[in-house]
């Protein structure tokens, strides 16, 4: 029965039977041809079970899971809020600061994120009037200086085109995270306040402080309250701990129990190399701990993981531990050399740099003396794709130019890139000079102007008053992304990186001499300039770099202007004439009446056809807080013309009131009552009433005749007044003001105001008439 079973198969789909093979000849036969023979799971016989050879080989070299055979390299997408690391001032700008971190990353940290009590004296700055007493609050330069170590706590990370960007944080709140420092460790602590017998130091506790003696803190010169410092503490007590920032102390202390609870960046540790890795070392410290070096934090650049041996003794600092899997990471290199790229700046064009070492995909540049520079992949050629055979195409000790995109203290590298369109044009602020002529590129539009880029590294503002010599409603219609542009430098500041450029056709086709120092406001200098402020005593004009000129009413033209925010508007081009300098009241006086230019306000007053003394019906257009402006139909055609608030009525107390009170459109009865740059009518009931009674030439004029007049100047010497039917203004005398003695006439008359004027001098031939009020 069992051997009939046998005989039969156990599924008609199932393998076929197996039958014994004649053993025949080799042949060529595919492997695809020969079956897969399936195990019998219905069987009764005996299977063979083949017994597979160990590996042993392979078992010795089975390692952890936890085991690395390289070192991993900090990238942006790691970072993490709250992460706390070890970084390096690269540059100190007038607002932030730009941190090196390691893994050639970079991280801002702005004004507001030094410490609580920097920021505290930064708001009282901000909210302290005029006049008043604050203390002056230091500046960035004044703390710190590139190459400085600093604790840093990433406050957020955000890409956006494919850029990140880190905002990180000094602020011990955030960067001892609560932690507090136990005797013999270190601490980053900012200086709270001075009091008589130290300094109160923020460890970022609320309910313990740090003290450091004033003894102690004599030997660390002026230091100014906000300023984060490291200290060392040195005595534990109930909600205080005793601190020294002595740097040799510092510095000096090494961590004899280290674990994950207090290394903080910085710390000074010593162990032994447990494994060669392939890009670093694996270092074992004590009670079991484990440290990684990256091949970047070896002592230099030319320091090679194979001339560490396992066992060997190293001492390192702590950069950062990793979030979660707790691993340490450490730095070889001598942290407090701050001279490491002395000659060297960002943007700098290196010609004669030596390849001192090849990867498969980086080079290590020599610079100069102790002076390396680092080239990735990417910047070694055009275009997104990376190059290859890096070590066949660099020879080591071929020279190359190259070009230095930013310095990393934190690696002790220069990184470089020997791309061809940045060995070329603009690279760095210090390349430009003051009226220097620009292709530029649109970037964006913000809300003080348009982002232009010079170059490929060098980013421009042009403000909204350069731009256009029109006034423009939507600018950001106008330029668009990508747009190609001519531009002249206006303001250039290399040491805090803002460069201004100016996109005004006038200024930039036009040949004229620059004038943008005292040194080069020469008296007689003719220029070019943009109004950036206007009052009823001149025009403030916008020079090149930083200087500004003054130009009185009485120099805007040679006809008479009294209102010249008609005739000029904020953004206006003018050619100007410099006609004084005085630096040390820096003053710069300037004249827009030149000899080869129709006076200014000219043509407008050829253009005014309203009558003077007549009576027209006005509609109202806009109302201002200068005043109302409106439209008058004369012979067909709507003239545009103005009534000045104070003009609205004899009593000025009112006249706000009822400008408020208008709308557009309302109509209104009004008479011309002077010619400027634009028609001036004018409601007030003294005039519209006598003006056909007044005296209508200096002939008509006598001594003890009574007139209307309207107060247009008030100086201390006496207040000028225009009266119906006269050109020139007259005088009355201070003295003359009021029956009791004035010493001056502000605070008696504004501008504006209707007063009564009795002639009691009068000089016909030369049109001169003094009154009394």
């Amino acid at each position: 029965m069992v051997g009939k079973l046998l005989e039969e198969k156990s599924f008609p789909r199932g393998a076929p039977e197996f039958k014994p093979v004649e053993p025949t000849t080799p042949t060529n036969t595919p492997k695809a041809a020969v079956k897969k023979k399936e195990k019998d799971l219905f069987s009764n016989k005996e299977q063979k079970v083949s017994k597979k050879k160990k590996n042993k080989k392979k078992d010795k070299t089975q390692k952890s899971l936890f085991d690395v055979s390289t070192v991993a390299t900090l990238s942006y997408s790691q970072l993490s809020e709250g992460q706390v690391l070890l970084g390096f001032v690269s540059q100190v700008l007038e607002f932030e600061l730009k941190i090196s971190l390691p893994g050639h990353l970079v991280g801002t940290v702005p004004i507001t994120n030094i410490s609580t009590a920097y920021t505290t004296r930064l708001r009282d700055a901000a909210d302290a009037t005029e006049g008043q007493d604050s203390d002056e609050l230091p500046s960035l330069n004044s703390l710190y200086s590139e190459g400085d170590m600093v604790a840093t706590a990433v406050v957020s990370v955000s890409k956006s085109d494919n850029r990140y960007s880190v905002i990180l944080s000094l602020a011990p709140v955030r960067v001892m995270g609560g932690r507090l420092a136990g005797v013999g460790e270190i601490c980053t602590a900012g200086v709270e306040s001075k009091e008589d017998h130290g300094h109160i130091m923020d460890i970022g506790s609320n309910t313990v402080r740090g003290f450091v003696p004033s003894k102690v803190m004599s030997k660390m010169g002026e230091v100014e309250v906000g300023k984060v410092m490291w200290c060392l503490v040195t005595r534990v007590e109930a909600g205080v701990r005793s601190l020294t920032p002595v740097p040799g102390k510092v510095w000096g202390q090494e961590c004899s129990n280290p674990s994950v609870h207090n290394l903080y960046p910085g710390t000074k540790v010593r162990g032994k190399v447990e494994g060669v890795l392939r890009n670093g070392l694996k270092v074992s410290l004590k009670d079991g701990l484990v440290g990684y070096v990256h091949i970047d934090q070896l002592k230099d650049q030319m320091d090679l993981v194979e001339g560490y041996t396992v066992g060997s003794e190293v001492e390192a600092r702590v950069l950062y531990i990793t979030p979660t899997i707790n691993n340490v990471m450490l730095t070889l290199r001598d942290t407090r050399q701050k001279d490491l790229f002395k000659g060297v700046q960002a943007g700098q064009l290196l010609e004669k740099a030596i390849v001192e070492k090849t990867h498969s995909n980086f080079l290590v540049l020599k610079l100069g003396p102790g002076q390396f520079g680092l080239v990735t992949a990417r910047n070694m050629k055009e275009g997104k794709e990376v190059m290859k055979n890096v070590k066949k195409k660099f020879k080591v000790g071929s020279t190359v130019t190259a070009r230095v995109l930013a310095l990393d203290y934190c690696g002790g590298v220069a990184v470089c890139s020997l791309q061809k369109s940045l060995l070329a044009g603009v690279q760095r602020l210090d390349q430009l000079t003051v009226g220097q002529l620009l292709s530029v590129t649109v970037k964006s539009w913000v809300t003080a102007g348009l982002l232009v880029t010079v170059g490929h590294n060098v980013t421009g503002l042009v403000p909204r008053l350069f731009m256009s010599d029109v006034q423009l409603t939507h600018p950001e219609r106008k330029y668009l992304p990508g747009d190609k542009l001519s531009a002249k430098v206006l303001r250039l500041n290399p040491a805090n990186r803002q460069l201004h450029l100016t996109t005004k056709p006038i200024l930039v086709k036009e040949e004229f001499t620059i004038v943008k120092d005292y040194e080069s406001a020469v008296p007689g200098t003719i220029t070019e300039g943009v109004v950036v402020k206007l009052s009823k005593e001149g025009v403030l004009v916008q020079l090149w770099g930083d200087l500004r000129g003054w130009v009185p009413k009485s120099q805007l033209s040679t006809e008479t202007i009294e209102y010249p925010e008609k005739l000029f508007w904020l953004g206006q081009a003018v050619k100007c004439r410099v006609t004084d300098c005085d630096p040390a009241r820096d003053r710069v006086s300037l004249s827009l009446v030149l000899d080869t230019m129709v006076p200014m306000g000219r043509r407008e007053r050829g253009r005014q056809v309203l009558t003077l003394g007549k009576m027209y019906t006005a509609t109202v257009v806009k109302v201002s807080d200068e005043g109302v402006e409106v439209r008058v139909t004369h012979e067909g055609k709507q003239v545009p013309a103005m009534i000045p608030t104070q003009h609205l009525t004899d009593q000025v107390s009112l006249a706000t009131i009822i400008a408020s009170s208008l709308t557009v459109g309302q109509q209104l009865e009004c008479l011309a009552w002077q010619k400027d740059v634009v028609t001036v009518l004018t409601r007030k009931k003294s005039i519209l009433d006598n003006w056909a009674n007044c005296p209508k030439s200096y002939e008509e004029f006598d001594v003890g005749s009574l007139v209307p007049g309207v107060v247009v100047l008030v100086k201390k010497f006496g207040v000028f007044l225009r009266v119906p039917h006269l050109e020139k203004l007259v005088l009355c005398p201070t003295r003359m003001l009021q029956d009791y003695f004035v010493e001056q006439g502000e605070g008696i008359v504004e501008v504006g105001q209707t007063l009564w004027a009795k002639v009691v001098e009068l000089d016909r031939d030369e049109m001169k008439m003094v009154v009394s009020c």
